[in-house]
């Protein structure tokens, strides 16, 4: 078999990840199998014995049809307007609707879902989007550049009068878009999945305009990632969960509905589906294309009136502590009963007394485990809402300790040093909130 150019081999190697996933791709590169000589016996493997097929560009791609959509609300039955509800609205007009009705009920909150890709990108597009009622999709951006429809005359937006148009690149002003201002564009999501109950192939989708359900999506696909190795062809639960939010400018709380996506296996299973090779896990080699999602306008896009500030605190509430893993402390032997002598200070433990200094954590006392410092958990637990179990779960998750017992007991099993950085935490986590360090 030839070998591969090293550009062809370079696109053929971006194809695979983006089917398979990276942890398949280092797979094969451990197995010698992404060479420029080893790597068209791959390919060809993959395409179920068969060579590539001639039309480049045109006869490996293959297209799943869009089957339905589901919305998550309904249309004012004289306004027009759009309404959330808490549950899946199923279309009634489907004729598969009854089946629809028979795996999840006429109001499901649960749908039990696969993804056909594991690259978001395609399952969960995400732009800034204007549709028109004539002319559908006229303008889609990123926040850095955007693509719209103009007048091939005027360059501007087409009108009743325009003749001929054309897609032109422009700047995207994101949130300070004129257009996003006046609410004729916003941040969409189209979701698109697989109903394994229901009978035929293709796919579901559902658009969404909400940022906290944009924010969780994305989270929990970074999460499943990590466990389960990838999302493609895994079974999964998309769910309508209730939130509490503030809504601007009134600042007044609301509840609303966001979605979710969860997995009904085991850590331990996880790891086992993670661990498989991409055959035991997939069938089939070719690269789906998945339909356009976005050149016809949602007939029911839920927002939820959301702005930049409640999208921040939901990134940190999702992954609070995330970069503060640390690794657990080696335990040292006992210290000889000939040594008497107290040693000098090493230059690290100057360090770290003067940054236990700086950020005011309490002093050590020779010979006992840290000191409790009850006031500074007063506060968190007022201030920042933080209730005992929370701060356990927190501590064992940062610095892999025992979390058994009481708060008291949870610290005391914390060395000298990760007392004082957990001490410093807290303050630095008071003083973003406002208050003022201990």
């Amino acid at each position: 078999m030839p070998h591969l150019s090293l550009e062809d081999a370079r696109n053929a190697s971006a194809q695979l990840e983006k089917l398979y996933g990276h942890e398949a791709v280092r797979y094969w590169y451990n197995q010698g199998r992404m060479r420029m000589d080893t790597l068209p016996e791959l390919l060809k493997e993959l395409n179920g014995g068969q060579d590539a097929m001639p039309i480049e560009g045109l006869s490996d791609r293959t297209l799943l049809p869009r089957v339905g959509k589901i919305h998550l609300g309904v249309k004012h039955p004289v306004k027009g307007y759009p309404m959330a509800t808490e549950y899946f609205v199923l279309p009634e007009d489907h004729p598969q609707y009854d089946a629809l009705v028979a795996a999840f009920g006429a109001e499901p909150k649960e749908l039990r879902i696969i993804f056909p890709l594991g690259n978001v990108d395609d399952i969960a597009s995400q732009w800034y989007k204007q549709y028109s009622q004539t002319r559908g999709l006229i303008c889609k951006g990123d926040g850095l550049t955007c693509n719209r429809v103009v007048d091939t005359k005027t360059g501007e937006f087409p009108n009743k009068d325009t003749a001929e148009t054309e897609w032109k690149e422009r700047a995207c002003g994101g949130q300070e878009c004129p257009d996003y201002l006046a609410k004729k564009c916003k941040e969409m999501m189209c979701l698109q999945f697989m109903l394994p109950e229901i009978p035929g192939l293709g796919i579901w989708q559902i658009d969404t305009g909400s940022v906290n359900s944009i924010i969780h999506i994305n989270s929990q696909f970074v999460l499943l990632n990590q466990t389960l190795g990838t999302i493609a062809m895994q079974p999964l639960i998309l769910s309508l969960e209730p939130k509490e939010v503030k809504v601007p400018p009134s600042g007044k709380l609301k509840t609303v509905r966001v979605m979710h996506i969860r997995s009904g296996v085991s850590l331990i299973d996880a790891a086992r589906v993670a661990m498989m090779t991409p055959l035991e896990r997939l069938t089939g080699g070719k690269m789906l294309a998945l339909p356009p999602g976005d050149m016809d306008a949602p007939d029911i896009l839920i927002d939820d009136a959301d702005n930049a500030a409640q999208v921040e605190r939901d990134i940190e509430e999702l992954w609070e502590g995330k970069e503060m893993q640390r690794e657990p402390a080696a335990k040292q032997p006992p210290a000889s009963p000939k040594a008497e002598a107290k040693a000098a200070p090493t230059n690290e433990e100057i360090k770290h007394e003067a940054i236990r200094e700086d950020l005011g954590a309490p002093e050590e006392e020779e010979g006992v485990g840290p000191v409790i410092d009850t006031a500074l958990l007063e506060r968190v637990q007022k201030e920042l809402k933080w209730m005992p179990k929370t701060i356990i779960s927190f501590l064992e998750f940062t610095y892999l300790i025992d979390s058994s017992g009481t708060l008291e007991e949870v610290i005391a099993r914390l060395t000298m040093d990760q007392a004082a950085e957990f001490y410093a935490q807290l303050n630095a986590k008071l003083k973003a909130q406002g208050g003022k360090d201990a």
